[in-house]
């Protein structure tokens, strides 16, 4: 079984604890908001990070079809802290892409012995 999945969910945490260290840190949980409306390039970040929510959301939808899981505590994370949640969308993809892997790579007659 691949390990491929470990990458994105250490990364989903840990840029998870950095945003709640960072609204504790600052008081301000909705602190991001004057970052976008101060200049238009803040203003195109945020147009863009909310592009990336949504593209993020359909993949959601679509992987969460293919691989048999809900979608809606990946959507919940993502509109909620951003990347963390398609972090941990990606580790979710990944780790179900490697439990299928490894049963697709089981010797067909054990397939036929445990099934008996």
């Amino acid at each position: 079984m691949k390990i491929s999945w470990v990458l994105p969910a250490f990364l989903a945490v840990a840029f998870f604890l950095f945003t709640i260290w960072t609204m504790v840190a600052t008081g301000q949980p909705f602190g991001f908001v004057d970052e976008h409306t101060h200049s238009l390039w803040g203003a195109q970040i945020g147009l863009d990070l909310f592009n990336a929510l949504v593209v993020g959301i359909y993949f959601a939808k679509v992987q969460s079809q293919q691989y048999r899981f809900r979608a809606w505590p990946y959507v919940l994370l993502t509109a909620l802290a951003g990347s963390p949640g398609l972090l941990a969308l990606a580790a979710r993809v990944l780790y179900a892409r490697s439990i299928r892997s490894a049963s697709d790579q089981r010797p067909s007659h054990l397939a036929v012995k445990a099934s008996v």
